[in-house]
């Protein structure tokens, strides 16, 4: 019996997170309730969200965390392919760690899931990695001590920013070539978007520092001194 009342609820529990996924995707984060998420998750009662997350930043971590977990483990199979002795070659392996296991969702069922972390970045109120700090990102943290080791001669806060950009980029470059898949551009474009967004973010980390650069950042080591 027990058995059977957890399957039962290990079942309710993903079904809310699909229903909650679906239209927090489908309609934003603000235009969507908690109520109305268990009452098209076909629950009866109005608790069972509570029950099973607590409060919605709950929700929203879990709903991060059940797909982050593959995520997480596709990317760090990939960086062990990076030879740290080719730093162009290396960079690109980040690149392709950081890229396609986030852009393959959009082929795995988790297109809304992709829209999703879309808005929590864009939301001041709800940062992504507020949410996720601690929870399979351990990829996240091996690129981002990898990272300045492959570019020894650019200064690490220079390197920081890259990253950070690099993030954004792909959240909403991928986020935005899924809605327009969802509007009618055809699939057989993925591939080729995937591609070039690995190029750019390449070519981003080996961008060399511009003097004007060198000089703002000489300027904000002197204030901060």
């Amino acid at each position: 019996m027990a058995n059977g009342r957890r399957t039962r609820e290990r079942g309710t529990r993903e079904l809310l997170l699909d229903t909650a996924e679906r239209l927090f995707g489908q309609h934003g984060l603000e235009g969507v309730s908690l109520s109305r998420i268990t009452r098209e998750a076909g629950q009866r009662n109005a608790s069972a969200l509570h029950y099973h997350f607590g409060s919605k930043t709950d929700l929203l971590k879990a709903l991060l965390a059940r797909r982050m977990e593959g995520i997480n483990a596709r990317r760090h199979a990939m960086l062990e392919l990076v030879d740290e002795s080719d730093r162009t070659s290396a960079l690109r392996r980040v690149a392709e760690a950081l890229v396609i296991p986030f852009a393959e969702q959009v082929d795995q069922g988790g297109r809304h899931y992709v829209r999703l972390v879309a808005q929590l970045h864009g939301d001041p109120r709800t940062r992504t990695f507020r949410l996720t700090r601690g929870v399979h990102d351990s990829a996240i943290r091996e690129t981002a001590e990898l990272v300045p080791r492959l570019l020894p001669d650019i200064p690490r806060e220079i390197v920081r920013q890259r990253l950070l950009l690099v993030t954004s980029l792909i959240i909403h470059a991928v986020a935005e070539q899924e809605r327009a898949m969802a509007e009618g551009s055809p699939r057989n474009v993925m591939p080729l978007f995937v591609g070039n967004l690995v190029d750019v973010i390449q070519a981003m980390l080996l961008a060399p520092v511009s003097s004007a650069s060198a000089t703002e950042l000489a300027a904000l080591q002197k204030v901060s001194a």
